[in-house]
Protein backbone atom coordinates (compact mmCIF):
# COMPACT_ATOMS: atom_id res chain seq x y z
CA UNK A 1 0.00 0.00 0.00
CA UNK A 2 1.62 3.58 -0.58
CA UNK A 3 2.26 5.22 2.81
CA UNK A 4 -0.24 7.05 4.49
CA UNK A 5 -0.03 9.95 7.38
CA UNK A 6 0.83 8.26 10.62
CA UNK A 7 -2.59 7.36 12.75
CA UNK A 8 -2.36 6.99 16.64
CA UNK A 9 -5.53 4.62 17.56
CA UNK A 10 -5.84 4.96 21.41
CA UNK A 11 -7.13 2.06 23.70
CA UNK A 12 -10.69 4.39 24.51
CA UNK A 13 -11.96 4.70 27.90
CA UNK A 14 -15.72 5.27 29.15
CA UNK A 15 -16.59 8.55 30.28
CA UNK A 16 -18.58 7.96 33.56
CA UNK A 17 -21.14 10.39 35.38
CA UNK A 18 -19.82 13.33 36.30
CA UNK A 19 -19.87 13.64 40.34
CA UNK A 20 -20.73 16.06 42.18
CA UNK A 21 -18.12 18.13 43.13
CA UNK A 22 -19.47 18.79 46.71
CA UNK A 23 -18.81 14.45 46.64
CA UNK A 24 -15.24 15.56 47.13
CA UNK A 25 -13.12 14.21 50.66
CA UNK A 26 -10.86 17.51 51.42
CA UNK A 27 -7.72 15.96 52.06
CA UNK A 28 -7.86 12.33 50.30
CA UNK A 29 -5.68 11.23 47.14
CA UNK A 30 -5.64 8.13 45.29
CA UNK A 31 -3.05 6.18 43.39
CA UNK A 32 -4.34 2.76 41.46
CA UNK A 33 -1.90 0.66 39.98
CA UNK A 34 0.39 -2.52 41.05
CA UNK A 35 2.61 -1.90 43.95
CA UNK A 36 5.62 -1.94 41.49
CA UNK A 37 8.97 0.35 41.43
CA UNK A 38 8.16 1.57 37.72
CA UNK A 39 4.87 2.80 39.26
CA UNK A 40 6.53 5.63 41.35
CA UNK A 41 5.12 4.11 44.58
CA UNK A 42 8.70 4.24 46.62
CA UNK A 43 9.43 7.98 45.67
CA UNK A 44 5.56 8.66 46.34
CA UNK A 45 5.37 7.40 49.80
CA UNK A 46 8.93 9.38 50.39
CA UNK A 47 7.00 12.54 49.54
CA UNK A 48 4.14 11.63 51.62
CA UNK A 49 5.49 12.47 55.62
CA UNK A 50 6.19 16.00 53.69
CA UNK A 51 2.26 16.56 52.56
CA UNK A 52 1.09 15.47 56.22
CA UNK A 53 3.68 18.17 57.52
CA UNK A 54 2.15 20.64 55.62
CA UNK A 55 -1.40 19.24 54.94
CA UNK A 56 -1.94 17.44 58.17
CA UNK A 57 -5.47 15.63 57.34
CA UNK A 58 -4.08 14.20 53.83
CA UNK A 59 -4.99 10.87 53.58
CA UNK A 60 -2.80 8.55 50.38
CA UNK A 61 -5.25 5.51 49.52
CA UNK A 62 -3.42 3.04 47.54
CA UNK A 63 -5.69 0.32 45.26
CA UNK A 64 -3.76 -1.89 43.73
CA UNK A 65 -1.86 -5.60 43.88
CA UNK A 66 1.05 -6.00 45.94
CA UNK A 67 4.02 -6.50 43.61
CA UNK A 68 7.69 -7.76 44.15
CA UNK A 69 10.36 -4.75 45.97
CA UNK A 70 13.59 -4.53 44.62
CA UNK A 71 14.91 -7.35 47.47
CA UNK A 72 12.50 -10.11 46.18
CA UNK A 73 10.28 -8.99 48.85
CA UNK A 74 6.85 -8.09 49.09
CA UNK A 75 6.37 -3.57 47.70
CA UNK A 76 3.39 -3.42 50.39
CA UNK A 77 6.14 -3.98 52.64
CA UNK A 78 8.96 -2.64 52.06
CA UNK A 79 6.52 0.85 51.62
CA UNK A 80 5.18 0.23 55.29
CA UNK A 81 9.04 0.23 56.39
CA UNK A 82 9.48 3.41 55.19
CA UNK A 83 6.39 5.15 57.08
CA UNK A 84 7.77 3.66 60.19
CA UNK A 85 6.55 4.12 63.45
CA UNK A 86 4.68 7.32 62.73
CA UNK A 87 1.03 7.11 64.54
CA UNK A 88 -0.68 8.33 62.23
CA UNK A 89 0.86 8.13 58.56
CA UNK A 90 -2.40 8.84 56.25
CA UNK A 91 -1.82 6.16 54.51
CA UNK A 92 -4.14 3.31 53.72
CA UNK A 93 -3.46 0.25 51.58
CA UNK A 94 -6.76 -1.21 49.85
CA UNK A 95 -5.08 -3.84 47.93
CA UNK A 96 -6.74 -5.05 44.75
CA UNK A 97 -10.30 -4.00 44.56
CA UNK A 98 -13.59 -4.22 42.12
CA UNK A 99 -13.29 -1.78 38.94
CA UNK A 100 -16.81 -0.35 40.92
CA UNK A 101 -15.55 0.35 44.20
CA UNK A 102 -12.30 1.95 42.46
CA UNK A 103 -14.43 4.45 40.22
CA UNK A 104 -15.78 5.52 43.64
CA UNK A 105 -12.89 6.34 44.82
CA UNK A 106 -12.19 8.36 42.20
CA UNK A 107 -15.68 10.38 42.23
CA UNK A 108 -15.03 11.06 46.26
CA UNK A 109 -10.74 11.92 45.78
CA UNK A 110 -9.51 15.50 46.15
CA UNK A 111 -6.50 14.12 43.49
CA UNK A 112 -4.92 11.29 41.57
CA UNK A 113 -1.21 10.69 41.55
CA UNK A 114 0.47 8.59 38.84
CA UNK A 115 4.18 9.50 39.17
CA UNK A 116 5.34 6.06 37.24
CA UNK A 117 8.53 6.00 35.55
CA UNK A 118 7.36 4.07 32.60
CA UNK A 119 4.40 3.30 30.54
CA UNK A 120 2.63 2.73 27.72
CA UNK A 121 -0.27 4.86 27.26
CA UNK A 122 -1.88 3.90 30.45
CA UNK A 123 -6.04 4.24 31.63
CA UNK A 124 -5.23 4.73 35.66
CA UNK A 125 -4.45 8.61 34.64
CA UNK A 126 -7.45 8.41 31.98
CA UNK A 127 -9.91 6.91 34.54
CA UNK A 128 -9.29 9.66 36.77
CA UNK A 129 -9.65 12.27 34.55
CA UNK A 130 -12.74 11.04 33.15
CA UNK A 131 -14.33 10.95 36.39
CA UNK A 132 -13.26 14.72 37.12
CA UNK A 133 -10.73 14.13 39.35
CA UNK A 134 -7.55 16.55 39.62
CA UNK A 135 -4.89 14.35 37.96
CA UNK A 136 -1.40 14.32 38.92
CA UNK A 137 0.90 12.28 36.09
CA UNK A 138 4.58 11.31 35.60
CA UNK A 139 6.37 13.82 33.02
CA UNK A 140 7.75 10.44 31.55
CA UNK A 141 6.15 7.97 28.89
CA UNK A 142 3.36 9.19 28.00
CA UNK A 143 2.42 11.61 30.70
CA UNK A 144 2.89 14.86 28.50
CA UNK A 145 0.71 12.96 25.76
CA UNK A 146 -2.22 12.67 27.85
CA UNK A 147 -1.58 16.11 29.87
CA UNK A 148 -1.18 19.29 28.98
CA UNK A 149 1.02 20.68 32.65
CA UNK A 150 -1.14 22.75 34.55
CA UNK A 151 -4.02 23.18 31.94
CA UNK A 152 -5.76 19.68 32.71
CA UNK A 153 -3.49 18.13 34.90
CA UNK A 154 0.08 18.19 36.99
CA UNK A 155 3.13 16.63 35.87
CA UNK A 156 5.86 15.82 38.17
CA UNK A 157 9.41 13.71 37.78
CA UNK A 158 9.04 10.95 39.44
CA UNK A 159 12.77 10.41 40.78
CA UNK A 160 11.77 13.82 42.98
CA UNK A 161 9.97 13.33 46.07
CA UNK A 162 10.21 16.84 47.05
CA UNK A 163 8.63 17.68 43.70
CA UNK A 164 6.09 15.22 44.40
CA UNK A 165 5.17 16.76 47.63
CA UNK A 166 4.97 20.08 46.40
CA UNK A 167 3.08 19.13 43.75
CA UNK A 168 0.10 17.14 45.90
CA UNK A 169 0.26 20.22 49.01
CA UNK A 170 -0.47 22.85 45.95
CA UNK A 171 -3.62 20.92 44.66
CA UNK A 172 -4.79 19.99 48.36
CA UNK A 173 -4.33 23.73 49.33
CA UNK A 174 -6.59 25.51 46.13
CA UNK A 175 -9.97 24.13 45.69
CA UNK A 176 -10.43 26.18 42.92
CA UNK A 177 -6.94 24.60 41.10
CA UNK A 178 -8.61 21.19 41.70
CA UNK A 179 -11.67 22.02 40.80
CA UNK A 180 -10.18 23.75 37.07
CA UNK A 181 -8.07 20.45 36.50
CA UNK A 182 -10.93 18.19 37.17
CA UNK A 183 -13.04 19.97 34.59
CA UNK A 184 -10.54 20.52 32.15
CA UNK A 185 -9.08 16.64 32.05
CA UNK A 186 -12.57 15.49 31.61
CA UNK A 187 -13.19 16.60 28.65
CA UNK A 188 -9.44 16.29 27.34
CA UNK A 189 -10.94 12.67 27.75
CA UNK A 190 -14.12 13.03 26.47
CA UNK A 191 -12.78 14.97 22.97
CA UNK A 192 -9.71 12.69 22.64
CA UNK A 193 -10.20 9.45 24.29
CA UNK A 194 -14.12 8.68 25.05
CA UNK A 195 -15.37 5.47 23.22
CA UNK A 196 -17.55 7.36 21.07
CA UNK A 197 -14.32 9.64 19.69
CA UNK A 198 -11.94 6.51 19.64
CA UNK A 199 -14.55 4.51 17.57
CA UNK A 200 -15.05 7.10 14.54
CA UNK A 201 -10.96 7.05 14.67
CA UNK A 202 -10.91 3.24 14.11
CA UNK A 203 -13.58 3.49 11.36
CA UNK A 204 -12.06 6.66 9.86
CA UNK A 205 -8.80 4.03 9.92
CA UNK A 206 -9.76 1.05 8.16
CA UNK A 207 -12.29 3.18 5.67
CA UNK A 208 -9.01 4.49 4.68
CA UNK A 209 -7.18 1.94 4.31
CA UNK A 210 -9.55 0.22 2.38
CA UNK A 211 -10.03 3.28 -0.01
CA UNK A 212 -6.24 2.89 -0.55
CA UNK A 213 -6.10 -0.81 -1.11
CA UNK A 214 -9.02 -0.92 -3.54
CA UNK A 215 -7.02 2.51 -5.18
CA UNK A 216 -3.98 -0.23 -6.18
CA UNK A 217 -6.93 -1.20 -8.80
CA UNK A 218 -7.81 -5.26 -9.94
CA UNK A 219 -5.83 -7.95 -9.46
CA UNK A 220 -6.03 -11.13 -11.05
CA UNK A 221 -4.80 -14.46 -10.34
CA UNK A 222 -3.47 -12.97 -6.91
CA UNK A 223 -1.35 -10.64 -8.83
CA UNK A 224 -1.76 -6.96 -9.58
CA UNK A 225 -2.14 -6.40 -13.62
CA UNK A 226 1.01 -6.60 -15.53
CA UNK A 227 2.99 -8.49 -12.66
CA UNK A 228 5.33 -11.53 -13.61
CA UNK A 229 4.99 -14.52 -11.30
CA UNK A 230 8.18 -16.25 -10.36
CA UNK A 231 9.06 -19.14 -9.63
Amino acid sequence: LPLAPMAILYNPVELPPAAPDSDRISGRVVFSGRLIAKKGVVPLLRAWPHVRAQVPGAELHLYGRDGPAGHGGSMRAFLRGLIGDVPEPGVVFHGHVRREELLRALDTASAAIFPSFAEAFAFAPMEAMASGCATVYSRRGSGPELVEDGRDGLLVEPSDSGQIAETVVRLLADADLRLRLGRAGRRRVAEAFSMSVQLRANEDFYRDAIARFRSLGPRRGGRRDGQRETS
